[in-house]
């Protein structure tokens, strides 16, 4: 039996959505932390990423590549008592609308198109102008069109995954050195996917998957740096981001038969690494006339497993 398992080809659509809206969010409240004017900001961002995933007992090797677009609205609450410092009032909710594609090629020719949805809502705690506390949750939808190489057999199925995700991340008081601010934070992210049963078409070693549900729970360790650059009409902020995230998942199984056969089989199915590193560098750029744009690169190496590659580019209006 194939080792390509619904979940092994999968995964990259699933990771990608939750690693996009997270990175999304968080780098979106790390700029929106700072000076604020007006109510509302309404910010667009598009991102691509590239990246290779190692073969595994599961999965053969896939090189995947994702596009995504976002769409979210955020504003400042004031707090109590604006008047001993107005710059330090400012608690931000905002929510988010995503979309994405993503396709991976693995190395015996199979592939995976996936189309992905999502909604999430997102708020920060600050304290003199600087992001204390961070938590998002949000919902996504995916839905996967499967083409599997077997032999002579080319499969093909299709099914859909939801997925409920949630991240907090606490984040200590800015330590100046120089002209430079470092922040030191700790992050947890949790989700669970449930996939859907379904069956392939195509030839005799067609397989029928069962219903499977996945947690996943990673923990990480981070330090943001950045440096501001006062402009004619307003700031540069040039940024870098250093972290390393263990998870600490357990594993899970999924149940499946051939199509033409009543016997059961039960594959359990470990993470694909214990732990990831992840390095960003960018560039953020705020104008007096309430506009604002970001451009960044992204590194993450998942230990023993995989890598990607993201270029993100944001723009922002306040109004």
């Amino acid at each position: 039996m194939t080792h390509d398992t619904k979940e092994g080809l999968t995964s990259v659509a699933i990771m990608s959505l939750l690693k996009y809206v997270e990175d999304t969010i968080g780098k979106v409240l790390n700029a929106t932390s700072g000076s604020v004017m007006g109510d509302w900001n309404v910010w667009t961002e598009g991102r691509i990423t590239v990246g290779k995933t190692y073969k595994t007992d599961t999965s053969s090797e896939q090189d995947s590549q994702t596009q995504n677009l976002s769409l979210g609205f955020d504003r400042i609450i004031k707090d109590n008592n604006p008047d001993v410092n107005p710059n330090s009032s400012g608690h931000i909710i905002g929510v988010v609308l995503g979309i994405g594609k993503s396709d991976a090629d693995t190395t015996n020719s199979s592939t995976v198109d996936a189309d992905s949805y999502s909604l999430s809502a997102y708020g920060v705690i600050r304290e003199e102008d600087k992001a204390l506390a961070q938590a998002m949750m949000g919902y996504g939808h995916i839905k996967v069109d499967k083409t599997r190489i077997d032999g002579s057999d080319t499969l093909t199925g299709s099914h859909n995954a939801n997925q409920f995700f949630t991240s907090i991340k606490v984040q200590k008081e800015t330590i100046g050195v120089g002209s430079f601010s470092l922040s030191p934070y700790g992050k947890i992210h949790a989700s669970r996917t449930w996939y859907d049963g379904y069956s392939e078409t195509g030839g005799n070693t067609a397989l029928t998957y069962g219903e499977q549900t996945i947690d996943s729970t990673v923990l990480s360790l981070g330090l943001d740096v950045d440096y501001l650059i006062p402009i004619h009409n307003g700031n540069i902020r040039p940024f870098m981001q250093f972290e390393y995230g263990a998870d600490v998942s357990g594993s899970s199984t999924v149940n499946m038969h051939y199509n033409n056969e009543i016997t059961n089989y039960q594959l359990q199915l470990d993470n694909k690494a214990d732990s990831n590193w992840k390095f960003v560098l960018g560039t953020d750029m705020y104008t007096k006339d309430e506009w604002d744009s970001s451009i960044s690169y992204e590194r993450t190496e998942a230990v023993d497993a995989g890598y990607s590659d993201s270029l993100a580019v944001k723009v922002g209006l306040r109004f």
